[in-house]
């Protein structure tokens, strides 16, 4: 680990900051659908 450089840091934070976020989104997004008694999102169906 600490033979990495300090920028493939930066960009494990940048993945790990983006796959949350998508994440979240995802999740609120299911959860929007279930909501709406869609089983599946649109685009899916």
């Amino acid at each position: 680990m600490l033979s990495k450089s300090p920028t493939d840091f930066d960009r494990l934070d940048e993945i790990l900051a983006l796959t949350a976020k998508a994440g979240e989104a995802k999740d609120k997004l299911e959860k929007t659908a279930k909501k709406h008694g869609h089983s599946k999102p649109p685009w899916k169906a």
